[in-house]
């Protein structure tokens, strides 16, 4: 699965990137997102982490989907969060620990 852009409604500028990303260490599949820093704030990283995670269990037939972040970006945890994944505690991926958070459907 590849990052595909999002385009705010009433613009269509680009505001940032949105992905499924297979982990093959952990046989997993994460919700991940990045967006410009002007548009922060705005709900968009809410609304399409909530999407993605969505069609990874409607469409792909997921049973699980995780979302890592660093421990100190805590506005990235309420945006999870915010999107239906429960804090599952710690995990280590990516060679380093992570705040792990699940959705499972």
């Amino acid at each position: 699965m590849s990052a595909t852009g999002r385009s705010a409604r009433a613009s269509g500028a680009f505001i940032g990137w949105f992905c499924l990303k297979y982990i093959p260490a952990t046989v997993e599949v994460e919700v991940g997102y990045r967006l410009m820093s002007r548009m922060w704030g705005h709900g968009f990283a809410t609304e399409g982490a909530r999407a993605l995670v969505r069609y990874g269990f409607d469409v792909l037939g997921l049973y699980r989907v995780v979302g890592l972040t660093h421990p100190e970006n805590l506005a990235s945890q309420r945006v999870l969060c915010k999107a239906g994944l429960r804090d599952a505690g710690w995990g280590h991926y990516y060679d380093r620990d992570l705040r792990l958070f699940v959705a499972v459907s």
